[in-house]
């Protein structure tokens, strides 16, 4: 199992700060012109929580914060579960 999680790039000196692994895409905004969001991947989701059960009952948020880190949570766009 895997998690993307699409971040405000607003939050990008705080992503290069942790360390984190990214991309950064072109996102659609009709007030924005060139707006910009991070996505995160997670891989191996399954080696990092021990229960499947807590990994589907987590929101987004709980899920971001328990992955990656609460201050990114706060620019969280969206969150992507993929299941292999």
């Amino acid at each position: 199992m895997n998690v993307k999680f699409t971040i405000d790039y607003d939050l990008i000196e705080l992503v290069d700060a942790i360390g984190l692994d990214y991309d950064i895409v072109d996102a659609k905004s009709d007030v924005i012109s060139n707006y910009k969001e991070i996505e995160i991947v997670v891989d191996n989701i399954e080696e990092l929580v021990e229960d499947e059960d807590d990994y589907n009952r987590l929101s987004d948020d709980e899920l971001c914060e328990f992955l990656l880190n609460p201050t990114l949570c706060e620019g969280l766009i969206y969150t992507q579960r993929i299941y292999d």
